[in-house]
């Protein structure tokens, strides 16, 4: 089993509201790269893509919709 952290729930989150790396840097208040390395990483961890790139907007993967509920549900 693979464990990610609050920080990793929190990015992947400002992500999926956003819809942008830039977005979701602003909303936090990091740097874009940041983000993004943080995303890069947390998929390497879960061996799962949780964002599909499309001009410019990550959208969420259906492969990664169990993680997405499971976020959604910590913020309920």
């Amino acid at each position: 089993m693979h464990h990610i952290t609050l920080r990793q729930i929190e990015v992947i989150r400002a992500v999926m509201l956003r819809g942008t790396i830039i977005g979701a840097a602003e909303s936090l208040g990091v740097s874009a790269p940041g983000i993004s390395r943080l995303i890069k990483h947390t998929e390497e961890t879960l061996n799962l893509r949780l964002f599909e790139r499309r001009a410019g907007l990550f959208v969420p993967s259906v492969e990664a919709e169990a993680v997405f509920d499971q976020i959604r549900s910590v913020y309920k």
